[in-house]
């Protein structure tokens, strides 16, 4: 199943054929990757076979821009195979301008589902970007949502999916949200695999709570024209992220031991 921006009706074929011939442009390709690398696959196994005669069948349903409703046809009949709600991120506008604005910094922003979804360390994915952007908002519930549910975070039918990923958002904005995100995370499960016991346990399941203190109070590391390394990113969350990890767990530690709860059931809620 796709999705098209544009396309041409021709005139009817020549006298008692009833086929018109369509041009169409800017498809989307929703689920239908396993068909597309099935037949690359074929043709480059095949490089003197002719594919002119091989036929896709698809169904073209015409709507004006912007128009909803061909979103909610495509949604609809995709729900019959396994589709993940969040591949229907390939109908979103704002992801292909976000897309275009990163080409141009020469980031790789994955937002679609592919063949061969492995992303490369400094590309950036939908994935990242959802949560990236979860952390650095200043909404308290947040660390407790990532925890418990962080797809709804990247899945367009949500409202914070729909609150992150707005009109103007920029593209160096979410990278750099995410460049912030994997430096800490690396920061985070080295400090788990350093430690034991029950501070191991209090950055294990305070993953979230840790990354969103330091991420959400230096939302300044944001303000800027181009994009992080990943180096200057470890360098800038370093300092401030062993100093909230440090506090948080004092603290937890604390509590700990007055509410007779463990870690996990005191970061799940």
């Amino acid at each position: 199943s796709s999705a098209a921006k544009h396309f041409l009706i021709g005139q009817k074929g020549k006298k008692g054929e009833n086929a018109r011939r369509l041009e169409v442009s800017g498809l989307s390709v929703i689920n239908g990757a396993q068909t597309i690398a099935s037949a690359a696959q074929f043709a480059e196994e095949n490089p003197g076979q002719n594919m002119d005669d091989a036929w896709v069948m698809m169904t073209l349903i015409e709507v004006t821009e912007n128009e909803p409703f061909g979103t909610l046809v495509t949604r609809a009949r995709n729900l019959q195979n396994s589709v993940s709600p969040s591949q229907f991120s390939a109908l979103d506008q704002t992801q292909e301008r976000l897309r275009r604005e990163l080409a141009h910094q020469g980031v790789v922003y994955r937002y679609r589902q592919e063949g061969n979804d492995s992303a490369r360390t400094n590309d950036v994915t939908l994935r990242d970007a959802g949560i990236a952007l979860a952390l650095f908002c200043a909404d308290p519930t947040y660390p407790i949502g990532l925890k418990a549910s962080p797809t709804k975070f990247y899945t367009p039918t949500t409202e914070e999916y729909s609150r992150s990923f707005n009109s103007i958002l920029s593209g160096i904005y979410m990278a750099n949200a995410v460049r912030l995100l994997k430096a800490g995370q690396g920061i985070m499960r080295g400090a788990e695999r350093s430690n034991s016991g029950l501070t191991k346990l209090i950055y294990r399941h305070g993953f979230f709570a840790i990354l969103w203190l330091t991420l959400s109070s230096n939302a300044n590391w944001l303000a800027r024209d181009d994009v992080l390394s990943l180096e200057d990113a470890r360098s800038a969350i370093s300092a401030p992220l062993d100093l909230w990890r440090e506090k948080l767990r004092d603290r937890v530690t604390s509590e700990l031991s007055r509410t007779y709860k463990g870690p996990l059931a005191f970061f799940r809620n």
